[in-house]
């Protein structure tokens, strides 16, 4: 049971369907003594045979009040754990972020925790003390609490909860499905009517009314994914819950850029407040959200201003050039060679245009913004892109979650042609973003309303050419020559790597020499093209081989090779596959065979498909005149994602491939 066959849907929140009571009540999880210890005692769960921990019962309440310095709210949580072996044992280390609040002082209170033990088969328990709870700063500034829980082992149960009290952020996030499993879950929110809320389920059920305190109900008949509405504090307010049952831990794969995309979650988020004219509904639509960041002076409200201080520049960039492409490319690249990024703090900006301008650094949006504003004084058609990179949460088209707006880039269109750039990154070249950005749908903020795109890891195609010949054949002194030129992404992670360590080179240089299928050493090497980010990286090997002048040689002809081993070894997959991007790697070899010796046996041309878009060709050509080997690989994948559905043919083309890069060519003297 795992999100890719489940249900996204919106959620309304201003629907009431009937009223349950806040009060905590689980059917599900018994609190007496008796039964408390039935737990400890109990070693296995039906829906997790082989869990190392398994989540009880949890419940989160997010109540929105409203006093003198404006909304805040608290976060209310309850959790009841079971330990069931000792790599369970880490659940009792409990680490709890906190925002940073400005007009309310961030309170963690209320904390309580009990671990439960049978011992002489007797129910013991031990209480959390004070001096467990302890303060961190976990990154960037942002604040955490923890606490371990006492006398934790294999069989424990362990009760603890908490209470956060801060500033209201626009939206509340919670994980039906983590990394173990849990048999109760449930959110609770609570708000004034004067809020509008909205916000996205993911479940692979959908959530069905009901009301879990009827008597008369078998626990049987309880649907798996439930919500309804409960009694709020307030009489104004309107309060919600979303339960899920008996929910599997998520799997951990490869070549999957986010977990969270494909687990059981909800996502809600205050949309707007209603001040007595229209509904209120400030950033409910994808339109209405772009127009607000667009408008919003920490966001993009600059770029509707008349910025004097760049007009100087603008006429000297664009002065001369042949066209619009040059002139955009002459402002990226000043942009982007001419300013240091000093990070990325999402979308929004704390300073102005001219303050950036002055101190000759800013922020990933700042700098992208001042890019969009200079082609727009140069008469070019110039944009902000926002997105979510692929750490994060993928946007969804159905509703702007803003929370998971993370990035923005600069979209400029002439004619026919569309171009994305980045001006934070030094290392990137004209037209292309850093891997992450290309997570999905995103959307363009431009003068009069949104626009969505798609950018699909596929736009980008990493292509990497290794060729190597013969320099030398004389069976005493045989060299060779091998020329990487690297991709884009490639070019980008070995430019930064060795413009920082030159020795670094060397280390690569070396590794690539150990990896020939001969015994081979160093003569020497160079790179081209290290300080010129538009152009690809190359790098060039000269080696010597050493034969062993035996009666038989056995040499592997393909000396560089896509893949050295299976990425995909499990026998079943539940996510999709989701490569880094499209790739196309050739290796290209022209071999003379040493006169001492002739070509033996050789291996045959032969081609691996998954389809017509994703192959793998293996064409190798035999001169027994010349004594020669000519060989061409192509590894060719213009999809960047798989459905798991597709998952044991992929699997199988790639041990194919991996075979077939391994097959061996013999040389008889």
């Amino acid at each position: 049971m795992f999100l890719r066959n489940s249900i996204v849907a919106m959620l309304l929140l201003c629907l009431g369907f009937f009223s349950v009571s806040a009060a905590e009540k689980n059917r599900f999880l018994k609190d007496d003594p008796e039964s408390i210890k039935q737990y400890v005692l109990q070693t296995q769960w039906d829906i997790a045979p082989k869990a190392n921990a398994i989540v009880l019962f949890e419940r989160a309440v997010y109540s929105i009040s409203k006093d003198a310095g404006g909304f805040y709210v608290t976060r209310t949580v309850h959790s009841v754990v079971k330990i069931l072996n000792k790599d369970g044992v880490d659940q009792a280390d409990v680490v709890v972020p906190v925002g940073f609040s400005r007009t309310h002082a961030v309170e963690f209170k209320k904390v309580k925790g009990t671990t439960y033990n049978v011992e002489d088969g007797k129910l013991v328990s031990q209480s959390l003390s004070p001096d467990q709870i302890k303060k961190d700063v976990v990154r960037n500034g942002v604040m955490s609490e923890r606490f371990s829980l006492p006398s934790v082992k294999e069989g424990s149960v362990i009760d603890y909860s908490y209470q956060i009290e801060e500033d209201m952020s626009s939206f509340f996030s919670w994980d039906f499905q983590e990394d173990i499993p849990k048999v109760y879950s449930e959110v609770v929110v609570m708000y004034p009517r004067i809020l509008n809320v909205g916000g996205i389920a993911q479940s692979i059920y959908a959530f069905e009314k009901f009301d879990d305190t009827k008597k008369n109900v078998d626990d049987a008949s309880v649907p798996l994914a439930y919500s309804g509405s409960v009694e709020a504090l307030e009489r104004d307010d309107v309060g919600m819950h979303w339960v899920r049952r008996n929910i599997p831990a998520y799997e951990k794969e490869p070549y999957v850029y986010n977990v969270y995309n494909y687990t059981e979650k909800i996502d809600i988020q205050v949309s707007g407040i209603y001040n007595g004219m229209g509904n209120g509904n400030r950033w409910g639509t994808w339109d209405k959200a772009t127009e607000y960041l667009y408008k919003n002076e920490a966001c993009f409200q600059s770029l509707s201003k008349r910025e004097g201080f760049l007009r100087d520049d603008v006429e000297r960039l664009t002065k001369g050039q042949p066209d619009d492409l040059s002139k955009v490319k002459a402002i990226y690249g000043f942009v982007r060679d001419s300013f240091e990024c000093t990070g990325h703090n999402g979308i929004w900006h704390a300073n102005l245009l001219d303050k950036v301008y002055s101190k000759r650094s800013g922020s990933v949006t700042e700098l992208n913004v001042l890019l969009v504003k200079m082609l727009r004084m140069a008469d070019l058609d110039g944009n902000a892109v926002l997105l979510s990179t692929r750490k994060h949460l993928r946007l969804v088209e159905e509703y702007p979650l803003l929370m998971r707006l993370n990035y923005c880039v600069c979209q400029v269109k002439l004619g026919d042609s569309t171009y994305y750039l980045d001006a934070s990154s030094k290392n990137i070249p004209f037209g292309v973003l850093p891997m992450d950005c290309y997570n999905g749908y995103s959307s363009v903020i431009d003068r009069d309303n949104s626009e969505a795109v798609n950018l699909d890891p596929a736009m980008l195609v990493e292509k990497t050419i290794v060729a190597v010949h013969t320099t030398n054949d004389e069976l005493s002194n045989y060299q060779i020559n091998g020329t990487w030129s690297f991709g884009w992404s490639g070019s980008i992670r070995y430019r930064s790597q060795w413009k920082k360590d030159s020795m670094e080179i060397k280390k690569y240089v070396l590794q690539e020499v150990k990896k020939m299928p001969i015994d081979a050493s160093l003569i020497d090497y160079s790179v081209k093209n290290l300080d010129e980010s538009d152009k690809p990286l190359v790098l060039s090997i000269n080696m010597k081989l050493k034969f062993s002048q035996a009666d038989h040689l056995m040499i592997s002809p393909c000396m560089v090779r896509s893949f050295s081993e299976n990425p995909f070894k499990a026998d079943k997959r539940y996510y999709p596959i989701e490569m880094p991007s499209a790739a196309v790697m050739s290796f290209i070899l022209y071999l003379k065979i040493p006169k001492e010796y002739k070509i033996g046996s050789c291996p045959e041309s032969v081609v691996y498909r998954i389809d017509d878009r994703n192959q793998y060709r293996y064409v190798i050509d035999k001169n027994t005149e010349q004594n020669t080997i000519q060989l061409r690989t192509d590894f060719t994948m213009k999809d960047a994602r798989f459905d798991e559905s597709k998952y044991s043919q992929l699997k199988s083309f790639f041990n194919s491939m991996i075979e077939c890069q391994q097959q061996m060519l013999v040389l008889q003297k």
